[in-house]
């Protein structure tokens, strides 16, 4: 049969991505080959019979992978597709959860010495700032300008897409 054609991605998380493509006349399967590198050998395979489309899970985030494909019947398998086709798996930026005592009307958040968020009005309880960073570990600040009072900095390991601090765990 001839080389499956538009093989294309379609949703993509920070651990999976899903590949589709068009169908080939008198193809009983396909095969989807992937590498780590654009210029690699693309042994690695998984049939996928005769389905169009497959969903690659458990990616590392950060990483691009390269992916090509085949279509095969009971005399053969195709050529694999001449170009692949690369996405990187994107890296999740952490949302952080502060919870308060009690209420300010602002504070300014910085994340390894940069600013990054405003909480605006905060009243006792927990409010969001999307603070733009990969897990990892960072240096948290947060500055009260209107109480010249600040917490941190304080080292923060961010392993997850969203993280809650409590002020008063604070130093």
């Amino acid at each position: 049969p001839a080389t499956p054609l538009n093989l294309t991605f379609g949703s993509m998380t920070y651990s999976s991505i899903t590949l589709f493509w068009n169908s080939v006349i008198e193809a009983e399967g396909y095969k989807l080959y992937w590498d780590l590198n654009e210029n690699g050998s693309f042994l690695s395979n998984i049939d996928v019979g005769n389905d169009l489309s497959y969903s690659f899970t458990n990616l590392t985030y950060g990483t691009t992978y390269y992916y090509k494909i085949s279509s095969y019947n009971t005399y053969g398998e195709s050529s694999k597709s001449f170009f692949p086709i690369s996405a990187t798996i994107p890296t999740p930026n952490a949302l952080i959860t502060f919870i308060n005592q009690s209420p300010w009307n602002y504070a300014q958040v910085y994340i390894d010495g940069q600013y990054v968020d405003t909480l605006n009005n905060f009243p006792s309880g927990r409010q969001s700032a999307s603070v733009g960073r990969p897990v990892g570990t960072h240096t948290l600040y947060v500055d009260w300008p209107s109480n010249t009072y600040s917490h941190g900095p304080i080292t923060i390991n961010l392993t997850t897409n969203d993280y809650t601090w409590a002020f008063s765990d604070w130093p």
